[in-house]
């Protein structure tokens, strides 16, 4: 039987976005862009963006597809001011309860992405989870498909371990989610 996975993801520039189409490409993914009704272009954007990173906001958003379809969901974010975007925050909040085995990629600027991709592992209770983080400058140098194809393998190989999966995760510390209200 063929394993489904979905690559959600969010991109202000499309870089993005670029790095998510090249990873569900090679993983024969469904590839959906999360949306959200604000602009976030321009200089108002971007400082839109960085203040609702450092205060976790949670914009609303937009997904058509539902993660409980799949075996396996990547969530690929940029980082804002050394976090997640509020947008793939506001996701993972929605959606935590939804995702059993997930796989987390941020695209940087030049540092943050470390700490980016142990908070969304967090957020969802799986810190064993496959994790990938690049640079801005080695998406525009079109120099990532290397680390994208490391990435792939490990994503592959976590299709048949489910040691990550937030709902073992929930078994082992307690039946709260890591995001819910109060935690």
């Amino acid at each position: 039987m063929t394993k489904r996975i979905l690559l959600v993801h969010y991109s202000r520039s499309g870089t993005t976005s670029r790095v998510a189409a090249h990873i569900a490409k090679e993983l024969g993914a469904d590839l959906e862009r999360i949306e959200e009704s604000a602009q976030r272009s321009g200089v108002g954007g971007y400082m839109r963006s960085a203040v609702e990173a450092l205060a976790k906001g949670l914009p609303a958003i937009r997904t058509q597809k539902d993660p409980r379809e799949y075996d396996l969901v990547v969530i690929g974010t940029p980082v804002w001011v050394g976090t997640m975007s509020s947008p793939v925050r506001s996701y993972l909040f929605s959606h935590q309860r939804r995702l059993r085995n997930t796989a987390f990629f941020a695209v940087m600027g030049g540092r943050g992405a470390d700490d980016t991709l142990r908070e969304m592992a967090l957020a969802c209770g799986a810190t064993d989870a496959p994790m990938y983080a690049l640079t801005q400058a080695e998406v525009e140098q079109n120099r990532y498909q290397k680390g994208c194809a490391a990435f792939i393998r490990q994503v592959k190989a976590a299709l048949g371990n489910t040691e990550h999966t937030t709902a073992r995760w929930r078994e082992s510390h307690g039946a709260r989610a890591p995001l819910e209200e109060g935690s």
